[in-house]
């Protein structure tokens, strides 16, 4: 029964994304995206960005299960916060660099979003580690 769960596990996170990109792509490539049925259909995919950047919502998923995934599996706290920060960065650096939405407004929206993310991750992680240092040293006395 766990190899069935991972198994849709992986087909829907990593795999949905990839259909989504290729899918995406080919309709880019057949000029499709300008077609009013297709607009209709899986405009909510692709519309609110720059034409060269269909794919940036395939890429806002893969963000959030990384997050996602990252919260999950490790179980050090003090770790999670890290990596998760560094994700954070990460992220905040390749949205400085696209700059995928046609809006100028939503460009600075999500990087304020990504900021306060990163902030608030180091923030965490910074509390978080002599927290579980005091609680170390309290379970050892």
């Amino acid at each position: 029964m766990k190899i069935f769960m991972y198994t849709m596990l992986v087909m829907v996170v990593v795999l949905a994304p990839i259909i989504i990109v290729i899918a995406l792509y080919i309709a880019y490539l057949l000029n499709r995206t300008i077609d009013p049925i297709f607009q209709t259909r899986y405009g909510l995919l692709f519309e609110g960005y720059k034409t060269q950047c269909f794919w940036f919502e395939s890429y806002v998923l893969v963000r959030r299960v990384t997050l996602i995934a990252l919260l999950v599996s490790l179980r050090n706290n003090a770790t999670v916060f890290s990596w998760i920060s560094l994700a954070n960065i990460l992220f905040l650096y390749f949205h400085g660099y696209v700059r995928a939405y046609c809006a100028e407004a939503h460009n600075h929206l999500e990087t304020y979003t990504l900021w306060i993310h990163c902030i608030l991750t180091v923030m965490v992680c910074v509390c978080v580690r002599p927290l579980s240092r005091s609680l170390a040293l309290s379970v050892v006395r």
